[in-house]
């Protein structure tokens, strides 16, 4: 399970987690193409350092889109 941080304008908006071989951009272009995400999101792998306990995580399954 890979997490993705989702960033606007500099602020962490929400963290995505998804099992599959998508890039930051794929990613990215389908949060806004399919959850309708402002075009100006920045979308980044999460590294070791960074924590999720808030309630800003939003599980991301593309079970109704074709990849």
């Amino acid at each position: 399970m890979t997490e993705w941080k989702v960033y606007l304008k500099g602020k962490h908006i929400v963290s995505i987690f998804y099992d599959g071989k998508l890039s930051a951009d794929d990613i990215r272009k389908r949060l806004i193409e399919y959850r309708h995400y402002d075009s100006r999101i920045v979308v980044k792998k999460a590294t070791r350092n960074d924590w999720v306990g808030s309630l800003d995580v939003l599980p991301l399954e593309f079970g109704d889109i074709e990849l």
